[in-house]
């Protein structure tokens, strides 16, 4: 995964690269994440939400692409198939 202070620090390089390359973004999401489970040889396992593979999820209101911050404030995570935050479920 791209360290987090990176990916939420509006003025690092990886949030330039993400609002530079708008038009990229389903393939930085592939790359970023394809890349990461090869190294560790988990390819099989992970990449993808179905039944038998590893899988966190984190959600945010709004799209993350558009405005990085929003990983800042994310407000949904799954982790293990236990959800362990839920502020959606507060509104």
């Amino acid at each position: 995964m791209v360290n987090s202070f990176l990916a939420t620090n509006p003025t690092s390089n990886v949030s330039r690269v993400f609002r530079l390359t708008h038009s990229m973004e389903d393939e930085l999401r592939v790359a970023v994440t394809f890349s990461r489970t090869v190294l560790i040889g988990w390819s099989d396992r992970v990449g993808e939400l179905a039944a038998g593979k590893f899988a966190d999820i984190i959600a945010v209101a709004g799209d993350p692409v558009q405005e990085i911050a929003l990983l800042q404030h994310v407000q949904f995570v799954m982790k293990g198939a236990t959800v362990v935050r839920n502020e959606f479920a507060k509104n």
